[in-house]
């Protein structure tokens, strides 16, 4: 195995074609094809099946892949680190963030922003996905500081950054934005549009109805608050979610009201517990702390 085979299955990957692939690394597509056999050899397995004239990449194989895109990475870091070297300039260290989905797009540009400013010399890369998502690429390794959810979890050092309390989310028109708080029988027959049961805050949602014995009427479940917020802006139900979250929510014209019985969160941000970080990724997750602090808690 070496790196040529793994940058042709990365752009095969990218591409679905060993044309389109052959023609993004310079190569025939003779030659992306050979690489790509020679790596399928080694492994002894078969990476993908053909579908309208398409590669499409076998389910069983996509945890590999995402190795694959990991090593791709690294190599092109390796490559550039030592062109700089050569140059006699700075070489730059990689410091990989991850965050939910819905702090991505307004929140995170801000706050990297000023990483940038206080560490020139280093290179963001922004991670994306759920709270457990976030906790596996900690514990992989593919990621070197999370933002998530807290709670005692022996595979992580951890340092609390806010807490939030959880929130009904409604037009400004709705009902239910006469009242200074919400209850479970507030929501006994009104639409709904929740976070996917697979989240740790879907948990505590469900049992929150369950307690109260009340059977929610959900409409839609959507995968991260943001997209629940925008559901929600277009009068498809009223959603529930952390305050700390929708700090990254710009919809102004969403109401946001407190929930009674459900318990308050603390967020922050996590690495991994038997890793010993660099000066770098020192500096980058204090000022990262430092700069979250002060737009999440006002």
């Amino acid at each position: 195995m070496n790196i040529k085979q793994l940058t042709a299955l990365q752009a095969v990957i990218d591409t679905s074609s060993t044309s389109a692939a052959a023609t993004q690394l310079g190569l025939s597509q003779s030659g992306v094809s050979r690489l790509l056999a020679q790596l399928e050899q080694e492994l002894e397995i078969e990476l993908f099946t053909r579908h309208k004239g398409r590669l499409v990449a076998k389910p069983e194989v996509e945890g590999l892949f995402r190795t694959v895109s990991e090593l791709v990475d690294k190599a092109d870091l390796l490559y550039q680190q030592a062109s700089e070297i050569k140059k006699g300039t700075f070489v730059r260290e990689l410091v990989k963030i991850a965050v939910p989905y819905t702090f991505a797009s307004e929140l995170i540009p801000k706050v990297v922003s000023k990483i940038m400013i206080a560490n020139p010399g280093v290179v963001i890369e922004i991670l994306t996905g759920s709270y457990r998502y976030i906790q596996q690429c900690i514990h992989s390794g593919e990621a070197d500081i999370g933002f998530t959810r807290l709670y005692e979890n022996p595979r992580f050092e951890f340092e609390t950054v806010v807490t939030g309390t959880s929130v009904c989310v409604m037009p400004q028109d709705h009902p239910l934005c006469k009242l200074d708080s919400i209850s479970a029988k507030d929501l006994d027959g009104v639409p709904l549009v929740l976070l996917g049961r697979q989240s740790t805050s879907r948990k505590d949602i469900d049992f929150f109805f369950y307690q109260h014995g009340i059977k929610p009427m959900t409409r839609i479940e959507a995968h991260s608050a943001g997209v629940a917020c925008a559901l929600v802006a277009n009068g498809l139900g009223v959603s529930i979610a952390n305050s700390v979250i929708l700090c990254a929510v710009n919809h102004p014209e969403l109401v946001f009201k407190p929930i009674e019985d459900l318990p308050r969160y603390t967020y922050g941000l996590i690495s991994k517990m038997d890793k010993t970080p660099s000066v770098i990724h020192r500096c980058v997750l204090d000022e990262l702390k430092l700069e979250l602090t002060k737009l999440l808690s006002t």
